[in-house]
């Protein structure tokens, strides 16, 4: 395969997340042009302008994450890890930088972001100006089904002369996401998967139990009142040590998994009224977390913990209980005996693996071809991007991730960066609207709003202008440059740097996923992932939706909406195998020679 000059210095580029530079169309000095196709040579003409359109967006140079040189601050109140054993030397390569967390944790402070108010723009107000998104502040009560179990039974409430006459295995798969947290229980014997209703609202939001917890006085509720909690997973991710933010995890989820067993065995008790159910418990972790073991297994141990509180005698969950509950995790994990309201077989799978589940199990899979997928879901905090090979072997389905990223560009942040900026802006040219800066005060402590936010930066306010002399200097092509940079070069790119060949790259199936991938502001990843000019000129993609699997009964949902609950889905049905993180082949040749002549000397 002939290499271009221009494809060399357009790989140069990408490995820094720059495009590379725009120049004029030349004929080589031989007198020949490239060969191009008729898409590629208009690709190749727009590079030939002296400024990119202005629908392409500049990547910028990836930066140091904070946590990679300076030092650690100390957390107060910690309490040792989870599992006390050093990590061994491969974890210790495979280690995650958690700092990509803590954006988000704690909305209070002030951050950084990556433009600021300078001479490049211009902003107008005018006195009717005010906010244009709504979102609630968690004060406001959430119309939580009734049920009339409390969830603390592991079987179903026996009838009179009915006896257990089989076990079965159901799987309750929990989507512990930024913003909700979903749960589908799969019944492998009946091919059928119940989606989990928390909420008395219509279609999608009656799935969505927004991660938040209260806690009055010592015990912790899902019912307004008290002291409101948010930013679970990104808290623990972000400081995994500290037992807080433990305890919250722990205390929420078995909240989750008690209503998941009350409202089974309240709407589905004719079903399994003479069953003996052997439970499993599968839940979701962010892919590039997942290929460090020590991480996994911390995630796991708080997993059993929610467990074991969920059925406990005490009908409170309590401060006390969820320590207790830690506690017992860990003797369980060292070799103790769980009791039949423990008895849990608890796994952690990757958020990508479980949601292009659906797919990979369908009819549609063919077993003999290439199976490269990338997967690209938009959270509320963070993106996570993998491309990876799927592989069916002996009933299991082996993961092998040729990339894995994790970056806090999610809805969420996309929304804080926006007010940030126009913090800045307020205060610099119009300081005297503080009924503004305390409306943007408000809205950055939001962490699971549900609400959709404004589309673009210049919607934030009503009656307002914002023009900027310079489109480089816009806040969403700033921001948008981060997650082009992610997706499109650390993890389509970067594939092919040892992975994947040329062949293998092109046409690559994309699913683009999760609730922020319906915002116009990440949709375009669609048109720029086939187009870039920081991308070689054969690279690109298909994008593919995620469809409604039959076996699903999550009654009102629309097909639209499945990719919301496709990771739960993925998890109730999901048979894991082995999920491995690929090596890049080696680029350098290797040499063959006789042996006989390595060892002889020539005089």
């Amino acid at each position: 395969m002939r290499v271009t000059l221009e494809e060399k210095f357009k790989e140069a580029f990408a490995k820094i997340g720059q495009e590379l530079p725009a120049r004029p169309l030349t004929t080589q000095s031989s007198g020949r042009k490239p060969e191009r196709d008729g898409r590629h040579q208009q690709a190749e003409n727009k590079l030939s302008r002296v400024q990119a359109p202005a629908e392409v967006l500049t990547e910028q140079a990836p930066t140091p994450r904070p946590g990679a040189a300076g030092k650690k601050k100390k957390v107060a109140k910690t309490r040792p890890p989870l599992s006390s054993k050093r990590p061994n030397a491969a974890a210790k390569q495979m280690s995650i930088d958690l700092s990509v967390y803590r954006q988000g944790v704690n909305p209070r402070e002030t951050r950084t972001v990556g433009t600021s108010p300078d001479s490049h723009y211009e902003i107008s107000l005018s006195a009717d100006s005010a906010p244009c998104w709504s979102h609630s502040d968690g004060s406001s009560v959430l119309e939580l089904l009734k049920l009339e179990l409390t969830g603390q039974q592991v079987q179903p409430t026996p009838k009179e002369g009915i006896t257990a006459q089989e076990d079965r295995v159901l799987v309750l798969g929990l989507d512990f996401g930024s913003s909700s947290v979903k749960a589908v229980i799969g019944d492998s014997a009946l091919e059928k998967a119940f989606a989990v209703p928390f909420r008395n609202a219509p279609g999608l939001p009656s799935f969505l139990l927004p991660c938040r917890v209260y806690k009055e006085g010592e015990a912790f509720s899902l019912e307004a009142g008290g002291r409101a909690l948010a930013d679970l997973k990104l808290a623990f991710l972000a400081h995994p040590s500290v037992a807080t933010y433990q305890r919250r995890v722990v205390a929420f989820l078995a909240l989750v998994i008690r209503r998941a067993r009350a409202w089974l065995f309240s709407e589905k008790e004719a079903v399994y009224r003479s069953s003996n159910i052997v439970w499993r418990m599968a839940l979701g972790f962010p892919t590039a977390n997942h290929l460090d073991p020590e991480q996994t297994k911390g995630y796991r141990l708080l997993g059993t913990a929610a467990w074991i509180l969920a059925g406990r005698s005490e009908e409170k969950i309590e401060d006390v209980g969820v320590t207790a509950a830690i506690f017992r995790a860990e003797a369980l994990d060292a070799g103790e005996l769980p009791s039949d309201q423990e008895d849990v077989e608890l796994s952690v799978v990757p958020e990508i693996a479980a949601q292009i589940y659906g797919y990979v199990a369908s009819e549609r899979f063919d077993h003999k071809a290439a199976n490269n997928f990338m997967m690209v879901d938009v959270g509320a905090g963070t993106v996570d991007a993998s491309l990876f090979h799927v592989k069916r072997g002996r009933g299991k389905w082996d993961f092998e991730f040729y990339t894995a990223t994790v970056e806090p560009l999610g809805a969420v942040n996309l929304h804080r960066n926006r007010l940030d900026w126009w913090v800045r802006a307020i205060e610099e040219r119009a300081s005297n609207r503080e009924d503004l800066l305390e409306a943007i005060t408000a809205a950055r402590k939001v962490t699971d709003g549900e609400e959709g936010i404004p589309e673009q930066l210049e919607a934030y306010f009503s009656a307002a202008k914002v023009r900027f002399s310079d489109p480089r200097q816009h806040s969403d092509r700033q921001f948008y440059g981060k997650v082009f940079t992610q997706v499109g070069h650390e993890t389509y790119w970067k594939a092919s740097r040892g992975h994947l060949t040329r062949q293998q790259l092109t046409d690559l199936p994309v699913y683009l996923c999760g609730g922020g991938s319906r915002m116009p502001f990440y949709g375009r990843l669609r048109e720029t992932l086939n187009n870039h000019p920081s991308l070689y000129e054969w690279m690109r993609v298909k994008v593919r939706p995620l469809t409604l699997p039959k076996r699903l009964e999550a009654p009102g949902l629309a097909k639209n909406d499945f990719d919301r609950l496709s990771v739960a889905y993925g998890l109730s049905f999901l048979n894991l195998g082995k999920v491995l993180k690929s090596v890049p082949k080696s680029v350098i040749p290797v040499t063959v020679s006789d042996s006989w002549r390595d060892n002889y000397i020539d005089k």
